[in-house]
């Protein structure tokens, strides 16, 4: 109980503002997942690892309009 009443305030604004990263499900548009993965911006974590998140490898053929999922950065 001690230890939690060493914590002082956060006030770092640049701390106040930071989010985790999320998971987001979005359409695919057609192809490979790692052509689609290519063209997505702001991924927080490997290819490879999305692939291993959607039960899938990198060179499986999405449809278009398959939901993917995909691990956004959050503000740090």
């Amino acid at each position: 109980l001690a230890s939690v009443r060493s914590f002082r305030e956060l006030t770092d604004p640049a701390k106040l503002g930071a989010e985790p990263d999320r998971v987001d499900v979005v359409p695919g548009a057609g192809g490979s997942l790692e052509a689609f993965l290519k063209s997505t911006t702001g991924l927080a974590i490997p290819p490879e690892e999305i692939a291993w998140l959607n039960n899938l490898d990198l060179d499986t053929t999405i449809g278009k309009g398959t939901s993917v999922k995909i691990v956004v950065k959050g503000k740090r």
